[in-house]
């Protein structure tokens, strides 16, 4: 087996204070259209913070996942499958009055025509 070396991170590698960067804009601007939808029982306390305010962004978007994340979710429920439709024998519902003709039964029969041989003259 292949072992993987993994370095340590530099402890100045993370500022928490820092500014957001694009991956943290857009998630904090899903997290306030989230914030938005949410029933008014688990609507946040927190204001929403400007992209600017790095520490505010990421108390809100823990807010917002704490209340998202203490939502009871309902069991999966397992469907069966509705059975197939089996025809039951019986008669069939456009019957005929007159008697049908029975189908042929085998490959249909090749005529050929035999070539008339000429007759010699005498």
């Amino acid at each position: 087996m292949v072992t993987i070396r993994r370095y340590p991170v530099p402890a100045d590698s993370y500022n928490p204070n820092g500014p957001l960067n694009d991956l943290m804009r857009s998630q904090l601007e899903h997290f306030v259209e989230v914030a938005k939808r949410l029933p008014p029982q688990l609507q946040v306390n927190v204001p929403v913070p400007s992209a600017d305010d790095a520490p505010a962004a990421s108390r809100f978007i823990a807010a917002v996942t704490q209340q998202l994340m203490s939502v009871k979710k309902s069991p999966i429920r397992l469907v069966k499958k509705p059975a197939a439709k089996t025809q039951t024998p019986g008669l069939a519902i456009a019957a005929s009055a007159e008697p049908s003709k029975s189908p042929r039964t085998g490959p249909k029969k090749k005529t050929s025509s035999k070539s008339k041989t000429r007759s010699q003259s005498k």
